[in-house]
């Protein structure tokens, strides 16, 4: 970062030679002073510099600060003013609250939002919040919520902070929603369809012989929170209502599963459904690593207790994720080439249903 006149240009940080170059270019009364941000190994080598007595510092002065603004080690040269000293601090200062937003942090004082938002000045809302969040997502954090904390000031006009609350719980309700839905299968879809036919309640623009789906059907505020709780969100009966109000917009009192879905951003139906099959799957695999252990598997489909040496079902021949499977001392009649699927002996080179050739017959070799 290079800071000339009190303001702030983005680019590469020069080295140190560069610079000393350039100050020797320029009148003794009006060289420009430059800020740049050091990682600490970088730091450490300045420091060794000087303490070495560089040359370079003949031509160059400098002075080290932390990222709190407070000084750590000067060269020799380095004559502090009164007048130097304020423009460092406050040089420092906007340094300091430019590192904290690069590394995504998300608490800071009115005066660091101030500095921030004087900084940002010619950015939009929306690439600040680009960019922040792609920074966010190459960092391991714990917290990843940013709406409720005073950093969403700088990514949205101050007539907007009075909602800044429904976005963040908008956020969070669609973060646990996903979270279950990976985590342990729950689906969102199914969980509501429960309520809305329980419940038998209809939009109030329906009619009597209006065909409606689970998905159309509407729920009140009410059932809204039950639907949460149903689902273990962890959401209080007061949350559960904010979102409710706000994502029924119309203000008819009931809300439906396309609303729902819409307003959080939900996967749709298709996705939802594929989750579920392969956490399902996974659950099943783990199942049957578990059963092959302790010496035995039980099949998914007919139940029979089999042997870890079988890869298949002896009595349906499926395999351990309750799929049919071909079993290792066979072949299968293959459908791709209009086969009947059947399993033959591999001592049999045509298929005793339907009579066709064994696949790889022409590979094997007769002696």
């Amino acid at each position: 970062m290079e800071l000339i006149d009190n303001g702030i240009c983005p680019g590469t940080c020069a080295p140190i030679v560069h610079l000393s170059e350039l100050l020797l270019k320029q009148n003794v009364s009006k060289r420009t002073r430059y800020c740049v941000a050091l990682s600490l190994a970088e730091a450490e080598t300045l420091r060794m510099m000087l303490h070495k007595g560089h040359p370079i510092l003949l031509t160059a002065a400098m002075s080290l600060y932390d990222i709190n603004g407070l000084p750590l080690d000067c060269s020799s040269n380095y004559v502090p003013q009164i007048k130097d000293e304020g423009v460092a601090a406050t040089l420092v200062e906007k340094m300091s609250a430019c590192l904290k937003f690069i590394n995504c942090e998300m608490y800071y004082t009115d005066s660091e939002l101030s500095q921030m938002e004087e900084l940002l000045h010619s950015c939009s809302y929306a690439s600040r919040m680009a960019f922040f969040n792609e920074c966010l997502g190459v960092r391991n954090r714990e917290r990843h919520l940013w709406g409720d904390t005073p950093i969403a000031k700088l990514f949205a006009p101050p007539s907007e902070w009075q909602h800044m609350f429904v976005r963040v719980l908008f956020e969070q309700a669609r973060a646990a929603i996903l979270h279950v839905l990976k985590q342990k299968a729950i689906d969102p879809y199914a969980a509501f369809a429960r309520f809305s036919v329980a419940s038998g309640a209809t939009s109030s623009t329906e009619t009597s012989t209006t065909t409606t789906t689970p998905e159309s059907r509407g729920i009140t505020y009410e059932q809204f929170g039950r639907y949460f709780e149903s689902m273990r969100l962890g959401f209080s009966p007061a949350n559960c209502y904010e979102i409710a109000r706000h994502i029924d917009e119309a203000h008819v009192g009931l809300i439906t599963m396309n609303q729902i879905a819409t307003k959080l951003s939900l996967p749709t139906q298709a996705e939802v459904d594929a989750i579920v099959r392969e956490h399902e799957l996974k659950k099943q695999l783990r199942e049957a690593v578990r059963g092959v252990k302790s010496g035995y598997w039980t099949c998914k489909i007919c139940t029979f207790v089999n042997s870890s040496d079988n890869m298949t079902c002896v009595v349906c021949e499926c395999d351990m994720t309750g799929r049919r499977g071909c079993p290792p001392d066979k072949w299968i009649c293959s459908p791709d080439k209009g086969g009947c699927t059947y399993f033959n002996p591999k001592s049999l080179f045509y298929c005793e249903m339907c009579g066709r050739a064994r696949p790889d017959l022409s590979s094997v070799r007769l002696l």
